[in-house]
């Protein structure tokens, strides 16, 4: 079985322990990781954001001109 290439990665669960919030450290992490894939030849990465301060972390990172999808759930 082959499998496709797609150059694409996901971002998820980004934090940090309440005593170091608001430091700085998600966002060097998620700076460090999109550097990383591009590198390596990423060419789109998705970070799902499931709260209003993980949004805010990926969009300080992604800046204003990307897509900040909105949430969605599953019901089963």
């Amino acid at each position: 079985m082959e499998l496709a290439v797609t150059r694409s990665a996901v971002c998820v669960l980004v934090g940090a322990h309440s005593d170091n919030q608001r430091r700085g450290l998600g966002k060097a992490v998620v700076t460090e990781g999109l550097r990383w894939l591009k590198r390596v030849g990423a060419t789109r990465a998705l970070a799902n954001g499931y709260d209003s301060q993980a949004n805010a972390l990926y969009a300080s990172v992604l800046g204003p001109e990307h897509d900040l999808s909105q949430s969605w759930g599953e019901e089963w």
